[in-house]
């Protein structure tokens, strides 16, 4: 149980963290349009949106809602229009990702630091980089950062549980296990010792159940028949020791007959 459960966790790990990113995708699909509008009602390009309040209200509120720790965006040239968290402290690193992500039109998704996950050490943070995209063409590009650290917590959560049927499960297998063992093994051997112990010649021997193929049962016929056998083997030892006797008795007969003779036909 304890293997299953260690497997289930790693696929529980590795289902939420894939469902992080999948959330992060939708988060940049939700900021594509949101920038690709603003920079069509203003008519102008993504760079010129730098210092807008509104887009940094609404990144911000967006990041905070989606619980992103840190986003990065360039413009379709790889200048720089917003950055913050996070990812405001790594300097060029991320921003050089998001250019990347704007000239090849591929995303990608890194993983950076390491901390304690559920049974073992795991990735610290996820880092989502995109293009951004609007009506068909490349208007920049984003890097999402978030942290795994919620991920983490709810899985423990669960595993306290887990851990708990586990041991509930355990205590109550370990108690079937006792009394199943002692009624099939322990119990059926103790009466096997009794037998062989208190056994006294002549007894009539419990016979063993002849349609069990177990080896408590085959022990058991064995035993039964070993102690038949020994009784045939006295009652025929008897026997012989009769016999004997009898020979012997009939001898000192036919000595003391003889030894008469001679008397006899010593006085004759």
């Amino acid at each position: 149980m304890l293997l299953i459960n260690v497997v289930m966790v790693k696929f529980a790990e590795r289902d939420l963290i894939r469902a992080r990113i999948q959330s992060g995708r939708l988060l940049i699909r939700a900021l594509e349009q949101n920038l690709g509008q603003l920079t069509h009602l203003k008519k102008t390009e993504l760079v010129n949106l730098r210092l807008d309040p509104q887009l940094r209200g609404s990144m911000i509120k967006l990041l905070a809602e989606g619980d992103f720790a840190g986003a990065t965006i360039v413009d379709r040239k790889g200048n720089l229009i917003f950055t913050t968290g996070n990812l405001a402290e790594v300097g060029d690193h991320y921003t050089s990702i998001t250019r990347d992500a704007v000239e090849t039109g591929i995303g990608s998704v890194n993983f950076s630091g390491s901390s304690w996950g559920v049974i073992w050490l795991g990735q610290e943070e996820v880092r989502i980089s995109e293009p951004l995209l609007f009506a068909g063409r490349t208007i920049g590009g984003i890097t999402l950062s978030a942290s795994l650290a919620p991920v983490y917590e709810t899985v423990r959560k669960s595993e306290k549980v887990i851990l708990l049927y586990i041991i509930l499960d355990t205590i109550i297998l370990a108690l079937v296990g006792i009394y199943l063992l002692s009624r099939i093994v322990v119990k059926p051997i103790h009466n096997i010792l009794d037998t062989a112990e208190q056994y006294q010649e002549g007894e009539l021997l419990p016979l063993a159940d002849e349609t069990s193929r177990n080896e408590i049962a085959k022990l058991s016929r064995s035993l039964s028949n070993m102690l038949k056998r020994l009784d045939e083997n006295k009652k025929e030892l008897k026997d012989h020791i009769a016999s004997l006797e009898k020979a012997n008795k009939e001898l000192h007969q036919a000595q003391n007959e003889i030894i008469r003779s001679e008397k006899l036909a010593s006085v004759g």
